[in-house]
Formats: structure tokens, sequence, C-alpha cells
């Protein structure tokens, strides 16, 4: 697999985005991170697609639209860079996996800590999947 991040593996749909925002998600914390996530049956006999992901940088924490892209890209980078175990474990549970990742602290963190927690979280989210099979 590619460290790409498409046009596919983002979480556009509102309906989707209602429908994991409904109460009935996983949730946990990784500072400064809150990260929710939600899977369905795939469905048909095609494998399973990539996980898609949602990042919220909310207006709240940061005032400055530069700062809230700065973070974003920080987000993605650090996705990209680690999300094979989660896709392998999506996959392998023959599931779709949605995923939003919001940004509850309230100060810019350096990437190298932006990297770790996103880190930790994708492997906390894989192994949710791994064990709820």
């Amino acid at each position: 697999m590619r460290n790409t991040f498409r046009k596919s593996e983002r979480l556009c749909s509102q309906t989707l985005i209602d429908w994991l925002f409904d109460g009935q998600a996983s949730a946990c914390s990784a500072y400064p991170f809150r990260i929710v996530w939600k899977t369905r049956e795939a469905t048909g006999t095609e494998p399973a697609a990539l996980p898609q992901l949602l990042i919220s940088v909310p207006k709240k924490k940061f005032h400055h639209a530069v700062d809230r892209v700065h973070v974003k890209r920080l987000v993605r980078e650090a996705y990209r860079t680690h999300k094979q175990p989660l896709a392998e474990a999506a996959a392998s549970s023959r599931c779709e996996l949605f995923v939003a990742i919001i940004w509850v602290g309230r100060e810019l963190v350096p990437y190298t800590e932006v990297e770790r927690r996103v880190q930790e979280a994708l492997e906390r989210i894989a192994k949710s999947l791994i064990h709820h099979e």
C-alpha cells in the first residue's frame, strides 16, 4: 500500500458524518485529539474500502485559519504515514471504517508529538477492530 491520502479516503458525505456522530460510535482520547470511529459491514464481495477520515480543528481552539490549516496538515501527514495497520485491521475484519480526529488542545504542538499521538490512536483503533471480530 502506498502512503497516499486520496479523495476516496476522506469522509465528506454529510449523511455519513451525521451517522458517525449519532452517539453510537466508539471514542477515545489521545491528547490533543479526540478520536471517534464507527464500523459497518462491507457490502458486496469486494474487499472493504480504505478507512475514511475526517479531521476537525475547531475555530474556537484556533481563531486564525492559518493555524487550523497547519494543524490539519500535520494530522493528515501523520495519518498518511501510519495508516497501514489500521487499513489491514479493517480489511481483515471485513468492515468499512469511518474515523474522525478532532483537535481538542488549545496550543500548537510539534509534529513529532502529533505523529506519536496519531500513531497511538490508530493502533488503539486497530486493536479494537481485531478484538471485536
